[in-house]
């Protein structure tokens, strides 16, 4: 299933003003699609993405074993990471 953004699904509008089955099904939307379909697609992607930045931060920091606060050495003050 793909999880799209806002303007994915703004952009994926039939020339009426719709969407195709086809389309939702790609989506995972029921058809009819159900009230509140697009406000529930964008939340969904929204937490993937907060999802996928915080894997990419546990990574990074898992590969430089960082944890907590490190010291930048231009300014000598903590920075959180």
């Amino acid at each position: 299933m793909i999880i799209p953004n806002k303007q994915e699904i703004e952009q994926a509008k039939t020339a009426n003003g719709g969407y195709t089955r086809t389309q939702l099904a790609k989506w995972g939307v029921d058809w009819p699609p159900p009230k509140g379909w697009k406000q529930k697609l964008i939340k969904q992607h929204e937490e993937w993405q907060t999802e996928k930045a915080r894997k990419k931060i546990q990574a990074l920091r898992s590969a430089h074993k960082v944890s907590g606060p490190v010291c930048n050495s231009a300014v000598e003050k903590p920075i959180e990471i």
